[in-house]
């Protein structure tokens, strides 16, 4: 859904402010930092220069956002999978799927289209102190708000239901791993039945936490923990359920490794005290950082540790049945 409405959006603020009028604003505009104060960097190439100062506003805070979803995108399905299941996928199906993912993980170009047509109308009124805590993520409300209710219904019905479905999925998520991963392991004898209420009994407080900080805490501060989650996903869980699926060399030092880099480098985002002192200021940087660092972490250790034995690999990779 939320594809769709960055598409739909992204397409109908190209067409309302105009291709040719976004090139031209954006050739004499000039960046104007969160609060109004304007500064003389241009934005005649619409990113700006690399520095700690104004991170994420370049190419590779965009590329971190792109492999970002992208990940993200491949591994939530892969750790629902191994819930409730998932039948066979046939060639057609499968490249379909891939193309969806492809399509879905463009979603932030699009919303980076609306926010040059909201700047081409609007000039930088929208960082000024009016719109504190949203400053420039208010382009798309105004920009469909701008374009009549039924964009604004659009905008406010794909935004609902991209957070309740990413919130359950991510809620499900949490509660089964805690009873998969960690009672059941344990406690290998108990009743499919107990940890089915174990599971929903888990459901509470995963519910509950999010919606805790969604009324006390600000935006920015959910910002970050969102920020913090994203990343985390893309690198943890892609390289961790996805790859494994998939690599028969895989260990479970190489899957620790991963989760523990992924963990301390999550915590260590630019907001945090410690993540600037050790070069990790830029957002685009932590995030590429920790995807991709997570995945070095999980072949080396992989390769490094000792490799399943060939009766269980067998088990966990059945040959293909014709």
């Amino acid at each position: 859904m939320l594809t769709i409405v960055s598409w739909s959006i992204g397409i109908a603020a190209l067409a309302w402010a105009g291709p040719a009028n976004i090139v031209s604003k954006m050739a004499t505009e000039t960046f104007v930092a969160p609060g109004g104060r304007v500064t003389p960097i241009p934005l005649s190439h619409y990113t700006l220069p690399i520095s700690p100062k104004y991170p994420g506003h370049d190419w590779i805070g965009i590329s971190a956002v792109i492999f970002m979803f992208l990940f993200m995108a491949t591994g939530f399905p892969h750790n629902i999978s191994r819930f409730i299941g998932v039948r066979k996928v046939e060639r057609k199906e499968f490249w379909i799927l891939m193309l969806c993912v492809i399509i879905g993980s463009t979603s932030p170009l699009w919303v980076g289209v609306q926010g040059f047509a909201a700047r081409a109308f609007w000039g930088g009124s929208l960082v000024s102190s009016e719109f504190a805590q949203m400053f420039g993520d208010a382009a798309a409300i105004e920009i469909a708000l701008a374009m009549g209710p039924g964009v604004a219904g659009l905008l406010a019905a794909g935004v609902f239901a991209a957070a309740v479905s990413t919130l359950a999925g991510m809620v499900m998520i949490m509660a089964a791993n805690v009873t998969r991963d960690l009672i059941y392991i344990y406690k290998p004898d108990i009743s499919p039945r107990t940890m089915l209420w174990a599971t929903r009994i888990l459901l509470i407080p995963f519910i509950f936490l999010p919606f805790y900080w969604t009324v006390t805490a600000p935006p920015p501060v959910l910002a970050e923990f969102m920020a913090g989650a994203a990343v985390g996903q893309a690198g943890i869980f892609f390289t961790i359920v996805a790859i494994s699926m998939y690599w028969k060399r895989a260990t479970k030092w190489g899957a620790i490794a991963a989760t523990i880099y992924g963990i301390i480098l999550t915590i260590l985002c630019p907001k945090a005290p410690i993540g600037p002192m050790v070069g990790l200021g830029h957002y685009g940087i932590w995030a590429l950082l920790t995807i991709f660092g997570c995945m070095v972490v999980y072949f080396v250790f992989s390769l490094a540790t000792k490799p399943l034995p060939p009766e269980k690999l067998e088990r966990l990779f059945a040959p293909k049945t014709t």
